[in-house]
């Protein structure tokens, strides 16, 4: 490839400076072109007259004319519009002009010959004009005596970048050219120079290399040290005459040798020192002697500076009555904070200035003078100072709000909050308006809602359910685009992986559908927690879920299953956007694949019985498994086959042979229709929470039922009648659970049903004979059949629930009844179990019947030892002396393997839920898996459907699943559960289904953020508090004693203890 020509270097080299140089300038200037002086182009490139004349000789803007070289406004115009940088508007960068003006507003401070003369120079305007219809000529600019640009980092930038881009045409001509073309622009009569401190007659010619004129100021001054200053002897010497010619100086002189005070003007005899001066010091004539005359002022200020730091002593003086002392403190000049900022620490003027403003103890007062300085010139400048600093409360963001607000407490009490706040600590202003506040969260979906009438057996009061929905697919791209856009530096192709995971439960009423977004970006995850479906109902059920939200919801999901996230950046917005592409043909996948989009995996999370009615397989959870097709019968026992797994296509071709065949019982293997979401079998997460809960309720239920069978040695009839009681226990906290969604749900609707007919009926007693009457008839009798079948229905359940009470306080007396005929104390193996798990932390009572809950079954299972030896104890102690067949060694032993059961199984749960599991934790899960199994058989337990799950799929799922099945498992919708219900707490009083998610959605829009999540995590990190040493201590030591025991049971099983 060719090199470029010397033109076409100089051209765009000399246009790329314009165009920085344009930039870095406030205003728009006009710079003569030739010259050489503080206004001239030349001046302004830094470059020498040499290289600036080279460059012009090489650009084609110097050429040869009739008298020498000349440049023409033609060629300079029609050069800026080649390089698009001509022009007024705002896309302008530069403009030239000729203009005919004196030449000594051109020359440098000093310069004196042919002050009248006129020429017509060429001027380039460089820089943009602030305003629109702004202009401005030469001549008004000189006129206005208007200072060029000053240089700035910008600028010199420029220049350097004009200099290395010119370096290889630089010295490419001729000397004779050089010569000439330096001549034209060093233009001789801006050249000659002029020293007003000596002789009128005395000129001087300026050196070509000397560009700074301080430089001949100071040789001035050195050379006159050894003339006297004596204001009060010394007399001006006459001026001479001003017709003599002067004679050339030598080429290195500056001034004569014996140069004569100048008299001061009459105006300033009141500064005798500064008059009894050799040198004019205080000429502020708008011209160059008086430019010149405030330089010299100012090196002469430099020098006393300089002079009494060099002798360890400041400059200051007394006022005229010596009792106020002044000393100068050297405040630079800034113009913008930033180089305040830098020359302040670098010159230590702020703590000059400081210490000797407040001085001998005045502190308070000489603070005050300053801060009450600053508040009332630049008060709002001052405040953010005293935020930034922490000196003043800073005024809360949105963010910061929306955090607190989340930590505890409603809108309403913040308003109260922030009015103590205002008044107790003289606040202005607490936080941001509020507006920006409910701004925060209004970035959920569109909502859908809707009532269905459900009928559970016919000629059953019709239950009416409200219900509401969002679009799944438009919620997850809206959570992702607020993940990726709260990333600095945000690179999709730093995406490990995309999980979605979706799941329902019902609880307190309600069933809720959410989702859990899990984004791993590099070695960081991000999550997002979100509502997609509530449904207000007793009980939820298939025929429920089809009425009302699970059309809308498989939408969703099945679209999100079939598709990838494509990102784009919007540089209008600078944000990211997302969006989702099909993929659901193998063309298509590639397409996204190029395009750069990513996979978004679905999974679908939650207990057995939403699993099976999502599958199609309502009321089948009890007797089969989801992922494989054996029945409960068929994995009792060790050697069953583990690879009949399903497919949604093998359920699909099962559901048409049920329909052919017309199966029945078995033969249908549980299938009855056909799955509602598209996400294949292998990520439908094992219920490992709800597997827990039922292992640690069974292993417990196992050790009562020993006691009471083997211990106490309790008759059948005794043990059957304590089953009943905690069945009735169980049935008691439904039927009071049914009453209280009848309080919140229809006791409003049916006292609003009461107050209508009871107004229908006074309407028709006034106006029997109306037209109208009829239809008001009518009315009348619907409303009285709603009123009759809502007063059933509370009827029926509190007389369900008095029966209850009733049946267990009878059977609770016949209990007794047996006690007293065994002549025993009062406790019972199961109170005394509760005692034993209330004293190592374990709550019992609060789940169904006083089953454990999940915390409940985490801590019994924690804390193993202690609990195995203590029921162990009491064992020994309940012991009926007289029919118990067991011996003390044979309780120990079968409370010690029960405690291993317990430790087992808690190290099976534990190392389930391992983030990122390698091969090695999947390795020892099979093992401790394949000891726990043992001894749940053992003990002739049940193979339930969700132990089951885990000794034949659990381990399988953490292989094939990215990050494991740790952040997908059920427990996040458990807490989601009571959050939601939490946040509709808050809104009990709000009827309107719209209205109700609304409010919540917002709530969990705004807390979701993820600035928010920042802030809270910014409070939680600030005032977390460690645990004790003695705490710390006690839990190493524990942690270390189960993993003695742990490795006790793994040698126990490898000696056979534990059987095949």
């Amino acid at each position: 490839m060719e090199e470029p020509s010397p033109r076409i270097i100089a051209r765009e080299a000399l246009a790329e400076f314009i165009r920085d140089a344009a930039v870095s300038f406030k205003e728009a200037y006009w710079f003569p072109v030739r010259g050489e002086n503080d206004f001239s182009l030349c001046t302004h490139t830094l470059l020498s007259i040499e290289e600036y004349a080279e460059l012009l000789y090489h650009a084609e803007l110097l050429c040869t004319g009739r008298r020498g070289y000349e440049c023409t406004e033609y060629s300079w115009r029609e050069y800026l519009k080649e390089h698009k940088i001509y022009g007024r508007d705002e896309c302008g960068f530069a403009e030239v002009a000729m203009h005919k003006g004196y030449t000594h507003m051109l020359k440098t401070p000093g310069s004196t010959t042919d002050f009248d003369s006129r020429r017509n120079l060429l001027y380039v305007r460089i820089g943009k004009y602030n305003e629109d219809g702004e202009t401005t000529t030469p001549g008004a600019q000189f006129n206005c005596k208007v200072r060029p640009p000053a240089f700035n980092r910008k600028l010199r930038t420029a220049s350097r970048k004009l200099k290395l881009a010119i370096k290889s045409i630089v010295g490419t001509i001729s000397s004779e050219t050089s010569d000439a073309i330096v001549d034209w622009v060093n233009l001789p009569a801006l050249r000659e120079y002029y020293d007003p401190v000596l002789d009128e007659s005395t000129v001087v010619q300026r050196k070509r290399d000397d560009n700074d004129t301080t430089n001949n100021v100071n040789k001035n001054m050195e050379q006159q040290k050894h003339i006297s200053t004596d204001s009060s002897t010394a007399k001006p010497s006459p001026p001479a005459d001003s017709t003599a010619k002067p004679s050339p100086p030598a080429e290195d002189a500056v001034m004569q040798t014996t140069p004569t005070p100048r008299p001061a003007p009459a105006y300033n005899d009141k500064y005798p020192l500064l008059s009894s001066l050799n040198i004019d010091l205080m000429n502020r004539e708008g011209n160059s002697q008086g430019w010149r005359s405030k330089t010299q002022m100012a090196n002469l200020l430099r020098e006393i500076v300089e002079f009494q730091s060099a002798h360890d002593d400041f400059v200051g003086y007394d006022s005229g009555n010596s009792k106020t002392q002044y000393k100068l403190c050297q405040v630079p000049i800034s113009d913008n904070d930033k180089q305040f900022y830098t020359k302040a620490k670098k010159t230590n003027w702020v703590t000059d200035f400081m210490s000797n403003v407040i001085t001998n103890g005045k502190v308070i007062d000489g603070f005050r003078c300053i801060v009450e300085f600053m508040l009332r010139r630049h008060e709002d400048d001052a405040r953010q100072v005293f935020d930034e600093l922490g000196v003043s409360a800073r005024v809360m963001s949105e963010f910061e709000v929306a955090a607190t607000l989340s930590k505890g407490g409603g809108i309403g009490a913040w308003r109260r909050m922030q009015q103590c706040l205002k008044t107790f600590l003289g606040l202005r202003q607490v936080c941001v308006p509020e507006r920006r506040l409910s701004l925060l969260g209004q970035d959920h979906g569109q909502i859908k809602t809707g009532d269905f009438d459900y009928e559970k057996t016919k000629g059953q009061r019709i239950e009416k359910i409200k219900f509401w929905t969002l679009d799944p697919a438009a919620e997850l791209v809206n959570k992702v685009e607020r993940i990726v856009n709260s990333i600095s530096d945000f690179d999709p192709k730093y995406i490990k992986y995309l999980q979605s995971a979706y799941s329902g439960d019902h609880g307190k009423q309600k069933f809720r559908f959410a989702s859990k977004l899990i984004l791993k970006y590099q070695e960081a995850f991000h999550y997002a927690v979100y509502a997609l479906a509530d449904v207000a109902c007793k009980k939820d059920n298939g025929v429920v879920l089809k009425g009302t939200v699970m059309d809308d919801l498989a939408a969703g999901v099945n679209k999100v299953e079939n598709s990838w996230i494509a990102f784009e950046f919007d540089k209008a917005k600078s944000k990211w956007s997302c969006q989702l592409v099909d993929v659901s043909t193998t063309e298509a996948m590639e397409e996204a694949m190029k395009n750069g989009a990513k996979e978004v995996t679905a999974f679908l999370s939650g207990d057995l019985a939403f699993l099976f009615t999502i599958l199609g397989r309502e009321n089948f959870s009890g007797g089969w498994c989801f992922i494989c097709k054996l029945q409960k019968k068929e994995w009792q026992s060790l050697g069953f086959n583990t690879n009949c797994d399903w497919t949604l296509d093998s359920m699909m071709e099962q559901l048409r042979q049920n329909e052919l065949l017309q199966s029945t019982g078995a033969d249908r293997k549980g299938i009855t229709e056909k799955p509602y979401f598209k996400i294949p079998i292998e990520r439908i997460v094992w219920p490992l929470l709800h597997a827990l809960i039922g292992v640690g309720n069974n292993l417990l239920q196992y050790i009562i039922d020993y006691g009471e069978a083997e211990i106490q040695c309790l008759e059948r009839a005794e043990i059957s009648l304590l089953q009943q009681v905690r069945d009735d226990e169980t049935e008691l906290e439904i039927a009071t659970e049914l009453k209280g969604y009848f309080d919140e749900h229809e006791k409003a609707n049916l006292t609003a049903k009461i107050k209508e007919r009871d107004r229908v009926q006074d309407w028709l007693e006034r106006n029997n004979q109306h037209p109208l009457a009829a239809s008001k008839r009518e009315n009348l009798r619907d409303l009285s059949d709603q009123i009759n079948g809502l007063q059933a229905e509370i009827n029926e359940i509190i007389a369900t629930i008095n029966k209850l009470k009733s049946r267990i306080k009878a059977k609770k007396l016949r209990l007794e009844s047996y006690k007293t005929n065994r002549k025993t104390e009062a406790e019972s193996i199961v109170s005394g179990v509760d005692k034993i798990l209330k004293n190592n932390g374990v709550q019992r009572g609060a789940y169904h019947g006083g089953a454990l809950q999940g915390t409940g079954v985490i801590g019994m299972m924690e804390h193993a030892h202690s609990i195995s030896t203590a029921v162990a104890e009491l064992m020994i102690r309940k012991r009926d002396q007289q029919r118990c067949k067991q011996s003390v060694d044979e309780i120990r032993a079968k409370c010690s393997k029960w405690g291993d059961a317990l430790t087992v199984w808690d190290e099976i749960f534990r190392i389930c839920q391992t983030h990122e599991p390698t091969e090695e934790d999947c390795k020892k899960a099979e093992q401790i898996i394949r000891i726990g199994m043992k001894l749940i058989r053992g003990f002739d337990l049940s193979i339930t459907p969700k132990i089951h799950g885990i000794e034949a799929h659990v381990v399988a799922q953490m292989r094939a699943i990215p990050g494991g099945i740790s952040r997908l498992m059920e427990y996040w919708m458990e807490h989601y559960h009571q959050t939601g219900s939490n946040l509709d707490n808050k809104h009990r009083h709000t009827k309107n289904m719209e209205s109700l998610a609304k409010a919540r959605l917002t709530i969990e829009s705004r807390e979701t953020n993820p600035q928010v999540q920042r802030e809270i995590q910014r409070v939680e990190n600030q005032h977390k508090t460690g645990k004790r040493k003695s705490t710390l201590a006690k839990e190493d030591a524990e942690t270390k004693a189960k993993k003695e025991r742990l490795d006790g049971i793994i040698a126990k099983d490898r000696a056979g203890g534990f059987g095949v």
